[in-house]
């Protein structure tokens, strides 16, 4: 069901290929806004590290096979939508998806290499992931991949699970299958998303035209009843004055506050859980005592919430 809710400002514009063919049509003649707009929407963000990203003004800056690439895309409801231009090349495709499970981004790339393929490079191993064929490993071998894992760069967890002969991979939620290729190296099998093991104890995220993810094992924790009581009580975040309540019930650690889930917090590691979607980790005083947590969430991250 379509939902209801108003999306206005980011979202809710209903449009076609030929509105999208006139907005492309004024980065390269710049009639709406001037070249002073196209060139600041262009213009890639900085973090204070000086880290440069390769994300623009609500447009991604990227490679596809050597050639220099502009792209959006976006997701509503059942609703996937991809805009990729070349613009050395002047060759834009824009992909309209009414189905929930299509991948536009894929697509879209598929009709350029229709058209610039002899200008590109050879294909990249991550381009051909998903043609490979799966190998068999042994189970021992597959047990030693399965465990809990963490960005320490962003406070992301990705879980990884063995059953039936299989590992399966998830953020907390869905789960998906993973492929392997090799003792050290799988695939998604509904995504062209590859994993690559260093040891025991090192996990690379590797996407076409992206730097590589990198999580690190950490221990699983399982606090009992009497352990989670430390982390209940009042927070509240300065930031965006908001307040919830942690409370222990029926054994489980729960979080009340507006729009927040009903679902219980799920133990990851000491001092770390998680809810579909997002982390949440703990923080200790120097008596120990826990002292307030930092969320992560998609695209936020380092919430602070201090215990009242």
């Amino acid at each position: 069901m379509m939902s209801g809710f108003e999306q206005t400002g980011d979202g809710a514009v209903m449009t076609t290929v030929e509105d999208l063919l006139q907005w492309d049509r004024n980065f390269y003649e710049p009639r709406v806004g001037g070249t002073a707009l196209i060139r600041q929407l262009l213009a890639p963000g900085m973090l204070n590290s000086g880290e440069k990203l390769n994300y623009a003004f609500g447009l991604t800056l990227g490679e596809h096979r050597g050639l220099k690439t502009v792209i959006h895309g976006g997701s509503w409801a059942g609703y996937r939508a991809e805009l990729l231009r070349f613009p050395e090349q002047s060759l834009s495709v824009a992909c309209l998806c009414n189905l929930a499970a299509a991948n536009p981004g894929r697509l879209a790339r598929q009709v350029a290499e229709v058209y610039l393929g002899d200008r590109m490079a050879a294909p990249e191993k991550a381009e051909a992931r998903g043609t490979e064929a799966a190998v068999k490993i042994a189970e021992t071998e597959l047990a030693r991949r399965a465990g809990l894992y963490r960005n320490p760069k962003s406070g992301e967890l990705r879980r990884i699970t063995l059953a039936a002969g299989k590992l399966s991979l998830d953020a907390f939620g869905p789960a998906q299958e993973l492929i392997p290729l090799s003792p050290t190296r799988f695939r998604l099998a509904s995504q062209p998303v590859e994993l690559a093991f260093e040891g025991t104890g090192r996990l690379s995220v590797l996407r076409a035209g992206a730097a590589p993810e990198i999580f690190e094992m950490v221990p699983a924790a399982s606090p009992d009843a009497a352990e989670l009581r430390a982390y209940a009580g009042v927070y509240y975040s300065p930031e965006l004055d908001a307040k919830c309540v942690l409370a222990v019930e029926d054994g489980k650690l729960h979080v009340r506050g507006r729009n927040l889930p009903k679902d219980p917090l799920q133990p990851t590691y000491r001092d770390g859980f998680a809810l579909p979607g997002m982390f949440l980790e703990f923080t200790r005083g120097p008596a120990g005592a826990v002292d307030g947590f930092a969320v992560q969430a998609g695209r936020i991250r380092n919430v602070r919430f201090v215990r009242q």
